[in-house]
């Protein structure tokens, strides 16, 4: 994944805007680790941008809906649980809501 490579600078000068970027995009077409990696670093405000729990508890709950059993869907379990709790009832339902409308645009 191009989003871990500038994450690491393996290969390429370590850029947080960059890796997000890559995340996004590989996120939207649908791979768990990518909304895991997309979701934790809204969760925590990386490349300076101010965080967004309600945004990054949609993609996380997508990491654990769509990845395989094992260590990715577990850190993804974390991660969303702790974006959860975070959360009043409207705000959850607002993510949920969120993460329907990417449910719906991987079914097409």
């Amino acid at each position: 994944m191009l989003s871990v490579a500038y994450r690491t600078g393996d290969g390429v000068a370590q850029d947080w805007g960059e890796m997000m970027r890559w995340a996004r995009l590989a996120a939207e077409g649908g791979s768990a680790d990518a909304q895991n990696t997309l979701g934790y670093g809204i969760l925590t405000g990386l490349a300076g941008h101010p965080p967004d729990v309600v945004e990054a508890c949609a993609w996380l709950m997508l990491a654990v809906e769509r990845a395989p059993p094992g260590e990715l869907r577990e850190r993804a379990r974390v991660n969303v649980t702790n974006a959860m709790a975070q959360l009043d009832a409207a705000a959850l339902r607002e993510a949920e809501a969120r993460a329907q409308h990417w449910r719906d645009r991987f079914r097409r």
